[in-house]
């Protein structure tokens, strides 16, 4: 049986035909739709070049194949490109039995469309929560996101299976059919898993802190573009917390336009030395490496879905302390967790931690054990389960 999922990634096709992405969706990402599917096509946004970036994650092998949609970045070149990537999505949703759909995008909605308008059966999976897409300063990107928005709202409830990846909270934003009728039928189904891919060699062993008088936060952000995830928040912390004489520094992961902005704003409340952007990393074990040499995690994002981040730094054994926004509060305490821009929040309690080592321990052992949940041999049953429905009422023909 052959799957199109479509997805917002953005990828490169070298001269021999095989596609790389700059992110972490590679190869064993994609994987997971063939452990059901036999035939899988990452529907996405692309270009073709002479050699990718060395770094690069190849996503074509076994069973997984690409299909480019032309390349576009904002709502302007989406809109002027819209004919093309309309047809372009109608010809591999029509030569696939079934489509899966990660929501929400401009293009999940398309995608949407013309799956019912061919009468497929297909299913979401809802990454974030709509209301958290940032929208543009201009009157068009407000109208697109509110657009957006009641289109998310709208195709889960045309959908036949939705997964989420949260256990709660998306549920109750974008709720689905099966969820609305209150019980699930062979027809319209739910389930939740996250996206992480989180291996048993990525966990690490619960940090100590006695004696300890230097600390490293950390941040992660695949883009880092505007204000959205809170780095203004982390070098506002930093900065008041070396005010009151403690030894903190911050290191962001990730790369993005803003990132000079955020460079100017270090040096302009005279923390410069004390902040450091490390790139971006395609191996996920080259970001638990810096995971592993910092002490605490601070994520004080706008909105989310189920930050991986967030999960991938409590599988390291870090403190963290997040904003408690969209999924968040179904990994944290309550107290880790305080309003995405109180950064006086954020710093009264980062000192409260750093002056009681034996709780920063108690709280690295606890996350570990509520990173485990989310291990990939348990997520990788609950996806077969969601996707095994999928497939079986494609089979049934109903």
């Amino acid at each position: 049986m052959k799957v199109a999922v479509v997805t917002d990634l953005h990828f490169v096709e070298d001269r021999d035909g095989n596609s790389f992405t700059p992110v972490m969706y590679g190869y064993p990402f994609f994987q997971r739709y063939h452990n059901v599917f036999e035939e899988v096509y990452v529907v996405a946004r692309g270009r073709k070049v002479e050699h990718a970036n060395k770094n690069a994650l190849q996503i074509n092998g076994e069973g997984v194949n690409t299909w480019m949609l032309p390349e576009t970045y904002g709502i302007k070149q989406y809109m002027k490109k819209h004919g093309t990537i309309r047809k372009s999505l109608i010809d591999i949703i029509g030569q696939c039995d079934t489509v899966i759909i990660r929501t929400p995008s401009a293009l999940s909605s398309m995608a949407v469309f013309i799956a019912r308008k061919l009468h497929k059966k297909f299913a979401l999976e809802v990454v974030a929560d709509p209301y958290s897409i940032k929208p543009g300063k201009s009157m068009l990107d407000r109208i697109l996101n509110s657009y957006l928005v009641k289109q998310c709202k709208d195709a889960c409830m045309a959908a036949n299976g939705v997964a989420y990846v949260t256990k709660y909270f998306l549920q109750t934003v974008c709720p689905c059919k099966c969820i609305a009728m209150g019980y699930e039928t062979d027809e319209y189904f739910t389930g939740n898993y996250s996206s992480i891919t989180l291996m048993e060699t990525f966990f690490a062993e619960p940090k100590t802190y006695t004696e300890k008088k230097r600390f490293v936060i950390s941040h992660t952000a695949n883009l880092i573009q505007n204000e959205a995830k809170g780095h203004d928040v982390v070098i506002k912390t930093v900065a008041l917390l070396r005010q009151m004489g403690y030894d903190v520094s911050a290191i962001f992961i990730g790369d993005g336009s803003a990132v000079e902005h955020f460079k100017k704003m270090a040096s302009s409340l005279d923390v410069a030395d004390y902040i450091h952007f490390v790139g971006k990393f395609s191996d996920p074990m080259l970001v638990r490496e810096q995971l592993l040499a910092s002490d605490l995690y601070l994520f004080p994002s706008e909105s989310e879905g189920l930050p991986r981040g967030v999960i991938e730094a409590m599988a390291c054994g870090l403190v963290v302390v997040a904003s408690n926004v969209s999924g968040i509060p179904e990994l944290l305490d309550d107290e880790d967790m305080r309003e995405p821009h109180d950064v006086d929040g954020y710093v009264r309690r980062i000192s409260t931690l750093l002056n009681e080592p034996e709780l920063m321990k108690q709280k690295s052992v606890r996350n570990i054990e509520i990173a485990r949940l989310y291990q990939n041999d348990n997520l990788t049953r609950n996806r077969n389960a969601f996707y095994g429905k999928l497939k079986k009422l494609v089979e049934s023909g109903d």
